[in-house]
């Protein structure tokens, strides 16, 4: 995906030039906060979405949020065409791209895209979510937060030397401190980024401003952050590198712990056997419990520590009832024991904290590769999603699922 956006950027950069995209380490102007520089935030681009076919099949979804005490409000970042927003439950969607940045490419509009979204802990008018680059220069791109439910939006840069930033997590009890992980491993000459700087940066002013963080492995994209909600000193993040050669490569961060907010950290792989492309997540009951799933030379692999990483075991264990090549393995804030995960063409639901597996969906006719499970504070609904904007919905605890996301596929002109 990377890098068929790389090579796209060099047939429109030239037309990126006549509609004033130029680029800039902290988005043209260098103010900071929320003037887009060069990228128009004013008003709506008009042309066409990039999302459109041919790009549809590739990973038009990016990331899933749930409103935390209604689970009608749903909030999907996509892939270069902004945010959509159902407050009924995934029937009917409104699209919402008003004060992020974008770019024209060629007669499209670009958007970033918007790796995660998460809500206020403590208020949930506000958000924040992490975008990065689609096509083209990634001046379009950053930190943004919004005060008003997601419906407007505005970016603050203040200190990044990258725009390119992947993921977002909030300390639940000091709801001021914000961290962010960058992609310090996207290609600069096209972006206007650079890799020569921190990938983990941390605020204390709601992400007026920020400061870098030193992570073992700086040269790594950080798409996952989670802070442990009864000791908000201890923070977990991930890493990875696309130059990786190999499946337990150092090039690639893998999993880190700090217990300090960030001051320090150490890598916590003990019981891996790969390190690549890793994802993890943590037990809204158990903060020491994390599940979390690598890239081996066979597929995905996943793994559960039950001591805050300091060590990893292959969770579920290996039986000839429990399905191959799980992953993003995700445990229900209402009880522990329902976990979900998926493989490349089925997603199975366990009620028994992993022993035994259902079969919840089978989706290996679609095409489509899911790619987040959000629980809801309604144990009966949860909400999973994936590519091409795709959106399904189970009522009933995760027993079974249905599509809810037709509305957009509409909207955008598929």
């Amino acid at each position: 995906m990377k890098r068929l956006y790389i090579v796209f950027s060099v047939i429109v950069l030239v037309a990126l030039q006549g509609c004033g995209g130029g680029t800039s380490s902290n988005g043209g102007n260098g103010d900071g906060t929320g003037s887009c520089g060069d990228y128009s935030s004013d008003s709506l681009c008009d042309g066409p979405t990039v999302g459109q076919s041919p790009n549809d099949v590739d990973s038009t979804f990016r990331s899933l949020a749930v409103h935390p005490t209604d689970p009608n409000t749903v909030m999907i970042g996509s892939e270069g065409n902004g945010i959509f927003k159902s407050t009924d439950g995934g029937a009917s969607w409104s699209w919402i791209r008003a004060g992020l940045c974008y770019s024209e490419l060629a007669g499209y509009c670009a958007y970033p895209e918007i790796y995660q979204i998460i809500y206020d802990a403590s208020d949930p008018t506000k958000l924040y979510a992490a975008t990065t680059s689609g096509p083209g220069p990634g001046g379009a791109a950053g930190f943004f937060y919004s005060a008003d439910g997601g419906e407007t939006w505005t970016r603050s840069v203040e200190g990044l030397h990258n725009l390119g930033v992947t993921s977002v997590a909030q300390d639940p009890s000091t709801t001021s401190t914000l961290y962010i992980g960058l992609d310090n491993g996207i290609t600069t000459d096209l972006t206007g980024a650079s890799n020569a700087g921190p990938n983990m940066y941390k605020s204390t002013d709601s992400g007026l401003t920020w400061s870098g963080l030193d992570l073992p492995v700086t040269d790594n994209r950080v798409t996952y952050i989670e802070v442990d909600p009864t000791n908000p000193s201890t923070v977990y993040c991930n890493g990875s590198s696309e130059n990786s050669t190999g499946a337990l490569d150092t090039a690639n961060l893998g999993f880190a712990k700090s217990t300090d907010g960030g001051s320090t950290w150490s890598r916590i792989n003990d019981g891996l056997a790969a390190i690549s492309n890793p994802s993890f997540t943590m037990d809204p009951n158990d903060s020491a419990t994390l599940y979390g799933s690598v890239w081996t030379d066979t597929g995905a692999q996943s793994y559960r520590t039950t001591d805050g990483g300091g060590n990893w075991s292959t969770f579920p264990p290996y039986s000839e009832s429990i399905p191959g090549n799980l992953s993003n393995l995700t445990a229900s804030p209402n009880d522990s024991n329902t976990i979900i995960g998926f493989t490349t063409q089925k997603l199975y639901t366990s009620t028994d904290g992993g022993t035994t597996w259902s079969e919840s969906m089978d989706f290996s006719d679609t095409g489509i590769r899911l790619k987040k499970i959000v629980f809801t504070s309604d144990a009966n609904i949860i909400y999973v999603a994936g590519d091409q904007l795709k959106v399904y919905k189970s009522t009933d605890g995760g027993a079974s699922f249905a599509a809810v996301s037709g509305d957009i596929q509409t909207q955008i002109g598929h």
